[in-house]
């Protein structure tokens, strides 16, 4: 995810005149989660770890192609034993798969965490139904009870995009764009899926909408705790609390779910409809 975590608006640069129409999909793994288009160095040896907000214990990461540096794997044994769950970023747009992301959820799940994708939105490429088939086709629907309900990651346009922050959309367009992806996702997989967003871009970009308080919430805060959000209050199901924009040099974004790890497990189990 991109700077959606901070508390604070950060400025994005404007889009280029040069752009007649929507831009072109980055090839690579352009944004990601909570990144605003920092990049930890390769050669960071020991990066620090986010401390937890007291209160809860039940603690994971996300990540993307932009932790593997140089081609490097992660160390998903060393990671299983202080987090129960890794969301990771399957794709962007309608073109775009994070090479490594099969690879990083069997690796999770073999350390014992539950694991879930997620799908980096760009409304400004349009085809809503598109992106998220290619979304859902990535994913693979897999039923063996260590799989979380995906999210849609709806924030910020990471700088290299070099868009205004709600994509040149207006907030009609926006939501209904989102309510698209959403309920493409949802008929496909029979699971509810979530949103992940700040309140800072949601707020901007939709007008307030209320409208997707129905959807399980990912909250992104530096703050001392989530703010409230139009439509779901504070009644959030997962909080990222850290990123490497608050903390430099973060080894990880770092997230804490609301609930205990029987709740976690029973999320991953929810029926299909």
């Amino acid at each position: 995810m991109v700077t959606a975590a901070a508390t604070v608006v950060l400025a994005v640069p404007g889009g280029s005149a040069a752009h007649a129409g929507p831009p072109p999909e980055v090839p690579g793994d352009g944004g990601y989660a909570g990144a605003g288009g920092y990049r930890a160095p390769a050669s960071s040896l020991v990066p620090p770890a986010a401390t937890p907000p007291a209160g809860y214990p039940v603690t994971g990461i996300d990540v993307s192609s932009h932790d593997h540096p140089q081609g490097r794997m992660l160390d998903w044994r060393s990671l299983g034993r202080s987090n129960a769950f890794a969301y990771v970023k399957a794709t962007e747009g309608a073109g775009y798969t994070n090479r490594y992301y099969r690879s990083d959820v069997s690796a999770a799940k073999s350390a014992g965490m539950y694991a879930g994708a997620y799908a980096f939105g760009r409304p400004d490429l349009g085809n809503a139904t598109g992106q998220a088939d290619h979304f859902v086709d990535t994913m693979e629907d897999v039923r063996d009870g260590r799989t979380l309900p995906p999210f849609l990651d709806m924030e910020w346009p990471y700088r290299r995009l070099r868009l205004p922050a709600c994509y040149r959309l207006s907030a009609g367009t926006m939501t209904a764009w989102i309510r698209t992806f959403l309920e493409r996702v949802e008929s496909r997989l029979g699971v509810v899926p979530m949103i992940y967003t700040n309140v800072n871009w949601w707020n901007r970009c939709t007008n307030r909408s209320a409208a997707f308080g129905h959807y399980p919430l990912d909250i992104s805060s530096c703050a001392a705790s989530p703010p409230s959000v139009p439509g779901w209050g504070r009644n959030w199901t997962f909080w990222q609390y850290d990123i490497p924009d608050c903390t430099p040099g973060l080894a990880h974004d770092a997230d804490v779910f609301r609930g205990s790890r029987t709740d976690l497990a029973t999320l991953a189990r929810q029926p299909r409809r």
